[in-house]
């Protein structure tokens, strides 16, 4: 049977059919129905939603409340217009602090009608066991412990809070302490991090294979102390500096200034803060630029004398590389400039791309598949077309201003070079001046 007569969107009212009198009512069944009505009329849907359904909120202990139903905007339901007792037997509340009766409003009724609302919420809760209790607290993660070292609390200070302890790390209760974050991971199984913030990241931690990822490198932010062990490490979306231990992968980050970089970086920006090499593998930049705000500043690559091979491919802007001392292989595509220190005495170099290669060291580098935009305009000119383009000029200027001289009859035109006797060019005039013909 239908509950809702209709629904005046303008108003925010919801009216009761006549299945209603007389009947026991669930504020849930009223949800699911308005939610339909709304699916099929699309006058409805222009308005925001009326009610909204929710539930099992904890209550501590492993205690939840049950479903219920919150008016939304100041959503009233009327009553159908005829004398009869309703009973409303669920949770019915509003999103401004009332609940119950205070959610209907008899005031559109006739002044003969008379109903009475009999509230009956449930005295009831739902307790559920540690192996529920433990898969609802899996799936509020989302597959990451989230942490925050300013608005995250500890795990004293989230019992102390009177909080659901399986909630700890979740993003409503974010945990602020590196060592209870990474306790928090083993034991729900996830490997994956959420930094929300500014990171001090300089506890013992053994973050070996985890993931980090921010919301954006440019609110969150990880400062790497020497004592993390970074092994096989995945970061993402976050600012990152300091010193590393292990192989790592940064993508869609900003890198301000790395020691003992191995691994791969992949479209990240990278500031003038020197990026230092170590270990054995090669160090893989793909598609990454440089992050410059002075216009004369360069990323710097420091090769730091180990034997990593280095390979950059799509750099976009102005990079130095730095104390390559050991023969490895450096390819560079690029577009930009990239300039070669004199700290530089070893390596094979392969470069391509588009712009500048600056060589500052003492090696024999091969630029042949660098274009050079700035050479472009002067190798056209000095092409043959250019000469002729030159030749054409200078020809036209001499037509206009050389000597000329004119025969005795008025007829020959004699134009010399600019030396003033070989003769340029002649022309014939006609007897009326009105054309000419050349010699």
């Amino acid at each position: 049977m239908p509950l809702i007569s209709y629904i005046d969107g303008i108003n925010r009212d919801v009216f009761l059919s006549a299945d209603t009198v007389g009947e026991s009512v669930h504020p849930i069944d009223l949800y699911k129905e308005m939610r339909e009505l709304r699916r099929l009329d699309e006058g409805l849907r222009r308005f925001p939603l009326f009610m909204q359904a929710k539930g099992s909120d904890a209550k501590g202990g492993g205690k939840f409340t049950e479903r219920y139903v919150v008016l939304l905007q100041g959503t009233r339901i009327i009553p159908y217009n005829v004398s009869h007792a309703l009973t409303i037997v669920g949770t019915i509340i509003t999103d401004d602090g009332q609940e119950g009766i205070a959610c209907f409003d008899r005031s559109p009724l006739s002044t003969t009608t008379r109903v009475d609302i009999n509230y009956q919420p449930p005295q009831v809760e739902i307790v559920r066991d540690e192996v529920s209790l433990a898969a609802i607290s899996q799936m509020s993660f989302f597959g990451e412990i989230w942490h925050d070292h300013i608005l995250g609390t500890t795990v004293a200070e989230h019992a102390a809070l009177r909080r659901d302890p399986y909630l700890l790390g979740n993003s409503q209760y974010p945990a602020s302490d590196h060592l209870e974050a990474v306790a928090l991971a083993d034991a729900r199984k996830i490997k994956r991090f959420r930094y929300t913030g500014h990171h001090d990241l300089t506890d013992p931690v053994d973050l070996t294979g985890f993931q980090i990822r921010g919301d954006s490198a440019i609110n969150d932010s990880v400062t790497i102390g020497d004592t993390p062990t970074m092994d096989r490490v995945e970061m993402s979306n976050l600012t990152v500096r300091g010193i590393l231990d292990g192989a790592v992968t940064l993508r869609d980050c900003l890198v301000d200034g790395l020691t003992h970089l191995s691994g791969m970086l992949h479209q990240c920006a990278l500031t003038p803060e020197p990026l230092v090499i170590s270990g054995t593998d090669p160090t893989f930049l793909m598609s990454c630029y440089g992050y410059q705000i002075h216009p004369h500043s360069e990323s710097v690559i420091d090769s730091n004398h180990s034997v990593s091979d280095i390979i950059v491919r799509d750099w976009e802007g102005a990079l130095t590389l730095k104390n390559i001392t050991q023969d490895i292989f450096i390819t560079i595509t690029f577009r930009g400039k990239v300039t070669i220190d004199a700290s530089c005495t070893a390596g094979t170099y392969n470069f391509s791309g588009t712009g500048e290669v600056i060589n500052n060291s003492v090696l024999d580098l091969d630029f042949s598949r660098v274009l050079n935009p700035s050479a472009i305009a002067s190798d056209v000119w000095a092409h043959s077309s250019g000469v002729q383009v030159a030749n054409d000029a200078a020809k036209s200027r001499k037509h206009q201003t050389n000597r000329a001289v004119i025969s005795t009859n008025d007829r020959l035109v004699t134009i010399y070079d600019d030396d003033g006797t070989t003769i340029l060019h002649q022309f014939d005039r006609s007897s009326d001046l009105r054309s000419r013909t050349p010699v």
